[in-house]
């Protein structure tokens, strides 16, 4: 019994298909340019197939399926330029962490390099002018 029913649904389910394949496309519009599955006033039934051989259907896929894997390449290349985590829809506004990481190494040397100047003035005015120590200390008392 539950063969029997198996076979009918799959039966009544290619023929529902078959129609479905079946149905036929309207060209409607004054300049014939709107397709649809219900006739149209000024419209004509439209016989729409594909006329191509097989060879010709393998060779349209194959090369939609090469510009495809172009396609991905170009955006992944994109996406890498621009530093950007893909299908975010954002663009790389600002320095990336390791630019930012470079640009506070930079500054910290550079804040460094200025103490250590400020340090070597220091001790260079001190061994150089006692005689300026001395006289704004007499200015003070």
């Amino acid at each position: 019994m539950t063969q029997l029913r198996l076979t009918l649904i799959c039966f009544f389910a290619a023929v529902w298909c078959g129609q479905a394949v079946a149905q036929p496309v309207w060209r409607c519009g004054t300049d014939g340019n709107l397709f649809s599955d219900r006739p149209c006033s000024d419209g004509q039934r439209y016989a729409a197939s594909d006329n191509r051989s097989a060879e010709e259907v393998r060779g349209a896929r194959e090369l939609a399926s090469r510009e495809q894997k172009l396609a991905m390449a170009l955006e992944s290349e994109r996406l890498a330029r621009n530093d950007v985590a893909p299908g975010s829809g954002l663009m790389r506004i600002g320095p990336t962490a390791e630019e930012r990481e470079r640009e506070i190494r930079r500054l910290q040397r550079l804040q460094r390099q200025q103490l250590q100047r400020q340090k070597l003035q220091s001790q260079s005015n001190a061994r150089t002018s006692p005689a300026i120590d001395r006289a704004s200390r007499r200015d003070l008392d």
